[in-house]
């Protein structure tokens, strides 16, 4: 599983070998979808940020970086799992 996938997925479950493997073949399978594992990490990702003190917006900022997206993709991955 390449690094991508392993930060996309680990809010998920715990690390684990044997976790990051069956993820890994529920992503080659198309059973696990890769929007939303990549929306819940960003969440995830953007709550560890305010909860160390940073603002929500300068936080989805960072986490639009850190996962090559855009800013409105962060706000409404944040926004989006907050609804559910």
């Amino acid at each position: 599983m390449t690094h991508y996938k392993q930060q996309r997925c680990s809010p998920l479950l715990p690390p684990s070998r044997r976790y990051e493997r069956l993820i890994g073949i529920l992503l080659s399978h198309n059973l696990l979808d890769k929007s939303r594992c990549k929306s819940v990490a960003i969440h995830s990702y953007v709550s560890k940020l305010c909860g160390e003190g940073f603002r929500r917006c300068s936080a989805m900022e960072q986490a639009s970086y850190l996962f090559s997206c855009s800013y409105s993709k962060a706000v409404k991955a944040v926004y989006e799992v907050d609804n559910q």
